[in-house]
């Protein structure tokens, strides 16, 4: 988007729609009169992110909008603080004002405390809660840059199914949302809010805990009579008192609650009645294992309670296991999109009337019709469960099939001729690279040394191309995020690592070979890249000049579109070793079902290309190689699971 354009764009969606004062694309209508404290549309904060369409309402302590990031050419999130009790804007203007003196001094403690949480809150890394991007100060008052996503809420989604979900199906939702309240206890955070309303299930397959309720507590704390904040059916008792003994069984109480209204249809009665009378009825249809779990996690006393969110998973799965995500059907037009916010970000309720469009209905049906067929269908997403109860990276089953393998379009390298027909079996494939992240959860596991760390250097980028004194995955010459691909691993480190997975999983994770990279990164294309034989721009992370990207080093995963098998970054970013040695004419004695490369050898393939490979080396059939203890900034991996 440019400068000149901005009034020919919608603020509801960001898209063109000329003159028109409704839009065409999500019926934003721009003469809808609309509260003086909300910033105008197309207001730009910070330089970079233009303001659009509110949010949901607003809140007790904050309004959040849909934004236009301008340098990453992305929707986000933006929440803008102000807690209406203390603070305002006149119309017209952005400045935030405190109402008087009196109130001056506890809407600054609250900013200061926003900010706090936000750094705290932006390190958390984890799938089940949203990644804050950025925060900053303007206007009197504090902002959070959020990522944007698309869905529906918990409650609107039990409400479509007819007001009940099976067992199963809640017990899986449930399991993912306390893998993130797990999360956020671990940095001492309370959520204090758990219910249907406040759990978002992603278009992508996410299920998303939003409206942290920590800084509200304490920044209400200090104010009037606000600091008891609970939702009837869902608090527990302690919730109720001004000084209640509040801890993680707070929480779990109100995930064992959101439990109970999936798979009874209503929220159990009020923990205040309960403390008189307790009148809450347990279906006699519930499973025993259900029924053992949710006793106990709905207990009147804090101290009847399971004291730990992996306490109360464990109770309600037993073993680890691969769960399917339910996933809210997309390309449905209008899109229906709200979004969740962190800290003191208040839920935005979804209005009922919304509830009753057919294309919500229609999203939500799609979504059911989707899950019943993904068992016997390519593509599905599922996770399996490492032994901590915590989730494995995110698998895509990948279909059967035979492709052309190699130099189809002429032109490349020796290494990648004849090209050869081959045949696959089924597989599943990392919907990414392997992130920082992930690497660090198995080393801090396991304290696990790689190559890098032992020879004490990585072959890395610092004032060019050589071998760096101390740099490692940790630090490889560059600044990396948790979410971009992990690099400075050996083929050595790549294998410990799957070896490790596969020992808390229980499952066969390692390399995919040759063979089955290149048949995933094809997709059943046969040109240089899966999307035709030019690069074009911004379409992958590779050498800037050949593709245009914004990124200098490494990309967080999923930068980009994915490729027909759903699959990301099979072309750039980095590097991926494969299990099989290299062989130069390996290709000429190759056999045609499931090869698996050469017998012996001293060097092991990698392919893709790398956030510094002009595009010509990026393409499907291209074979590099080095020895298995190699170590480069630009190589990482991820990994294949074998089918049952």
């Amino acid at each position: 988007m440019t400068k000149n354009n901005w009034q020919t764009r919608c603020p509801g969606c960001f898209e063109h729609k000329g003159s028109l004062s409704v839009c065409p694309h999500c019926a934003y209508d721009e003469n809808e009169r609309r509260s003086p404290l909300i910033l105008p549309p197309r207001t730009l904060l910070q330089g970079q992110f233009r303001i659009g369409r509110m949010l949901g309402k607003i809140g007790g302590f904050g309004i959040t909008y849909l934004a236009w990031d301008e340098k990453l050419e992305t929707r986000v999130a933006i929440k803008e603080y102000l807690p209406r009790d203390l603070a305002g804007r006149e119309s017209g203007q952005s400045q935030i004002v405190p109402h008087s003196r009196e109130e001056e001094s506890p809407f600054r403690d609250g900013l200061k405390k926003f900010i706090q949480e936000a750094r705290t809150l932006a390190l958390m890394d984890h799938n089940n809660i949203v990644r804050v991007r950025h925060f900053f100060e303007e206007n009197g008052t504090g902002y959070l840059v959020m990522d944007y996503y698309e869905g529906v809420t918990l409650g609107a989604y039990v409400k479509q199914k007819g007001g009940k979900l099976s067992e199963k199906l809640a017990v899986d939702i449930l399991i993912l949302v306390l893998d993130g309240l797990r999360e956020v206890h671990r940095h001492h955070f309370l959520h204090r809010d758990v219910k249907p309303q406040n759990i978002y299930l992603t278009t992508d397959g996410r299920i998303i805990l939003l409206d942290f309720g920590a800084a509200r507590q304490a920044v209400t704390a200090r104010t009037r009579s606000l600091s008891v904040v609970y939702t009837p059916g869902y608090a527990p008792y302690e919730q109720y008192l001004s000084r209640g003994n509040q801890g993680p069984w707070t929480d779990i109480y109100g995930a064992a609650a959101t439990l109970y209204f999936m798979v009874v249809g209503k929220a159990p009665p009020e923990a205040q009645e309960r403390v008189l009378k307790d009148s809450i009825e347990y279906p006699k249809t519930l499973s025993t294992r259900l029924h053992k779990a949710l006793v106990p996690a709905l207990a009147v006393k804090t101290q009847d309670r399971p004291q730990t969110v992996a306490q109360w998973q464990q109770m309600l799965w037993g073993k680890p296991s691969s769960k399917l995500i339910p996933q809210p059907a997309q390309n449905q037009a209008p899109k229906m999109k709200w979004f969740w916010g962190v800290a003191l970000l208040i839920f935005m309720s979804v209005p009922v009337g919304l509830l009753n469009k057919p294309e919500l209905a229609d999203q939500v049906r799609e979504a059911e019709e989707r899950m019943a067929e993904l068992d016997k269908k390519p593509g599905k997403v599922f996770r399996d469960r490492l032994k901590d109860g915590s989730l494995g990276p995110e698998m895509v089953w990948i279909p059967a099939g035979r492709f052309r393998m190699g130099d189809i379009q002429g032109g490349g390298e020796s290494n990648e001729k004849p090209v050869h027909s081959v045949s696959v079996n089924g597989f599943a494939m990392e919907r990414y690279e392997v992130t920082v992240g992930e690497f660090r959860r198995f080393v801090n596991a396991t304290g696990y040394k790689t190559t890098a760390e032992k020879k004490n250097s990585c072959y890395s980028y610092s004032q060019g191309w050589k071998y760096v004194e101390g740099a490692n995955w940790r630090s490889p010459g560059f600044s990396q995020a948790d979410t971009e691909p992990v690099v400075c691993v050996s083929w050595h480190d790549a294998t410990a690592y799957a070896k490790w997975l596969s020992e808390q999983t229980g499952q066969q994770y390692r390399l995919p070979t040759e063979a089955q990279w290149e048949y995933v990164a094809r997709a059943g294309t046969e040109t240089k890249y899966w999307w035709g034989n030019e690069i074009g721009k911004n379409k992958a992370n590779c050498d800037n000049d050949s593709c245009g990207d914004r990124f200098k080093y490494t990309a967080p995963v999923g930068s980009f579109a994915p490729n027909p098998f759903g699959i990301y970054d099979t072309v750039g970013n980095v590097w991926e070793w494969v299990q099989d040695i290299y062989s130069s004419d390996y290709y000429s004695s190759s056999i045609s079902s499931d090869p698996s490369g050469p017998s012996t050898g001293s060097r092991r393939v990698f392919r893709s290309g790398g956030w510094f490979i002009s595009a010509s080396l990026c393409r499907a059939a291209i074979r590099r190689y080095d020895s298995p203890g190699a170590r480069y900034g630009s190589i990482g991996f991820r990994l294949l699971l074998k089918s049952p």
